[in-house]
């Protein structure tokens, strides 16, 4: 492996080393057309690994994590190309961002290139992939695996070129359903996530009409009916279905021809399929209490009762433009306590703000971001004043709470490519970093009592000493336990579920605990 490092004096010359492809150019800053430039508030120092079949480019506090995802790139080509018998013989190119705060401020593919973004988040320009880390390496592996899932199967229905691709498009229309629910069906396993959606798809009947569906429920059920197709026919008639449809040019011809059913009879089946499943579940009551929405884009989030049970606080996030507002539970009155952000229909960040309430009630501690910076404001909700502190040691912060004595806070947090515990103290402003490795540490609280902490990890061993070489991290989430008066070299593990996830764990009384 031979790496070069690229420094560059002016930024928006970085797409230079970008573009293997002559006829590929990148710009950054005010190159591009008026009116497609994205703020950028941070200069990025890129770096490059070249491998056989892909380079991988990062910047700084990101090594680590480009070592990371060259090792899942490599295996996951290997294991895709096999799956749907179909080799690539185009570089990738994988673009690596330490957040997605990061990655929202590129230029790259916003003209001339074609732009896919099909069922996810990850987006590709061509053959270059664009990916973040949000705290969760198995979040990463998706990432990965659905941008290189999708490039092989444009690849295969329209070709490698700009120009065949075009000439393809006007051949073959593929509905929503179609691409975007198989590249999610490679990239990630049936979960608790997708069983979700899906049964709520089933159960509210939305999911009879496959080709009008769009946006995510067009991707949640096309991965149910792909799912289907794989479960009674078996794996291998994927790649059948995708050469037919291709020689084809259409994707009732393809099934048809390779199942001998034609597609309503499949998609009836897969109907009767689930909701056989989903029979004896029940949906929601209707008359429950609930907040309206004032648009479907909205996304409710972090409701947040004080310990007083006198206040309630909540995100609503309108396509990236998010406001904090805090609900009076006695006087039946809310107020905005924070508004930022702007809209976009790309990439939109709902993992901030984050809120945690003082254990007085009496103060609201806000984590959000701006200019691509971490910023805590605590708001005194008697005083009705704001105190401002910069987070600048982290890239992200993924969950915090506070303690029981109202001066200590515990972080789970993401530095160099690491999601880590520490516990912040608010009057001296200090951090104590509590973890330090590749697994992914969240949802910590303090164990009120016990002097220690609790929280949720994919880690594979119980020691706080793991050696640097090892990269790889668990599928499922425990819960481990840490003293932090004495300090030990050992966590105490207390649960070991396989496939499953033990999350959200909340202090219940003395010694007790709840998730």
């Amino acid at each position: 492996m031979n790496r070069s490092v690229v420094n560059k004096a002016v930024f928006w010359a970085l797409g230079i080393f970008f573009s293997l492809n002559v006829h590929a150019q990148f710009y950054y800053g005010a190159t591009q057309t008026f009116g497609k430039n994205r703020v950028q508030y941070n200069d990025f120092h890129w770096s490059w690994y070249r491998f056989d079949r892909f380079d991988i480019y990062f910047y700084q506090d990101g090594k680590e994590l480009a070592e990371f995802t060259s090792r899942i790139a490599t295996k996951q080509l290997i294991e895709l190309e096999k799956y749907l018998d179909f080799p690539i013989d185009e570089r990738l190119e994988i673009v690596l961002y330490n957040n997605m705060s990061d990655l929202k401020q590129t230029n790259i593919g916003l003209d001339d290139e074609p732009v896919y973004n099909t069922g996810g988040v990850t987006r590709i320009v061509g053959t270059k992939l664009f990916i973040y880390f949000d705290g969760d390496h198995n979040h990463l592996i998706e990432q990965i695996r659905a941008g290189i899932a999708e490039i092989l199967i444009y690849n295969m229905i329209y070709g490698g070129s700009f120009r065949e691709a075009m000439r393809s498009s006007t051949l073959i229309k593929l509905p929503e359903w179609y691409l975007s629910g198989l590249i999610s069906f490679l990239s990630k396993p049936w979960s608790v996530e997708v069983d979700n959606q899906v049964r709520d798809g089933i159960l509210t009947e939305r999911y009879r009409h496959f080709n009008r569906l769009s946006g995510e429920e067009a991707r949640y059920a096309g991965h149910a009916l792909w799912n289907y197709i794989v479960t009674t026919y078996g794996k291998k008639i994927v790649p059948h279905i995708l050469y037919m449809t291709i020689i084809n040019r259409n994707v009732e011809s393809g099934i048809l021809f390779v199942l001998g059913s034609n597609f309503d009879q499949i998609s009836a089946d897969a109907i009767k399929f689930y909701t056989d499943r989903y029979r004896n579940l029940q949906s929601l009551d209707d008359d429950l209490n609930v907040l309206k929405k004032s648009s479907k884009s909205q996304v409710f989030s972090q409701l947040k009762f004080s310990s007083d049970g006198r206040h309630a606080v909540y995100v609503c996030n309108d396509q990236g433009k998010y406001k904090v507002i805090l609900y009076d539970l006695v006087k039946g009155k809310q107020k905005k306590v924070v508004r930022d952000g702007f809209r976009s229909n790309v990439n939109i960040d709902y993992s901030y703000p984050l809120l945690a309430w003082h254990p007085s009630g009496k103060i609201l501690a806000v984590i959000y971001e701006e200019k691509g910076y971490n910023w805590m404001a605590l708001y005194d909700l008697e005083k009705k004043k704001t105190d401002y502190r910069p987070l600048y040691q982290f890239n992200k912060v993924v969950d915090f709470k506070y303690g029981a004595d109202g001066r200590s806070l515990v972080m789970s947090a993401v530095n160099k490519g690491q999601s880590d515990i520490y516990v912040y103290d608010v009057i001296s402003n200090t951090f104590d970093q509590i973890t330090n490795d590749i697994y992914d540490d969240i949802d910590p609280t303090f164990m009120a009592g016990t002097g220690g902490i609790v929280f949720s990890s994919n880690r594979l061993h119980d020691s706080l000493a793991v050696p640097d070489s090892l990269w790889e991290v668990g599928m499922d989430y425990d819960l481990f336990y840490y003293d932090l008066k004495n300090h030990p070299e050992t966590f105490r593990q207390l649960t070991n579920t396989p496939l499953q996830n033990e999350t959200s764990s909340r202090f219940y009384e003395r010694g007790m605990l709840m998730y």
